[in-house]
């Protein structure tokens, strides 16, 4: 299983490679970039998690709707 999920977390980083170019970018501008937008720069890594796990995770599905002892875990 640990190995399902580090080949599962290697997969997901090669494909963020692919789809993301990176521009370097100086030091004065980043600073102005921060300036301009701080909570976009200034991030902490629970709030990425999060965007990353809303981002890739598709919503759930209710497989039982009409099920009354469905506690409605998906």
């Amino acid at each position: 299983m640990m190995s399902d999920i580090k080949e599962i977390l290697k997969d997901l980083n090669n494909s963020l490679k692919e789809e993301e170019i990176q521009v370097k970018i100086g030091f004065s501008d980043y600073l102005e970039r921060l300036a301009e937008r701080p909570r976009y720069l200034l991030r902490d890594i629970f709030q990425l998690v999060h965007d990353m796990v809303l981002f890739y995770v598709p919503p759930g599905v209710d497989e039982f709707p009409d099920d009354p002892e469905s506690v409605n875990y998906m």
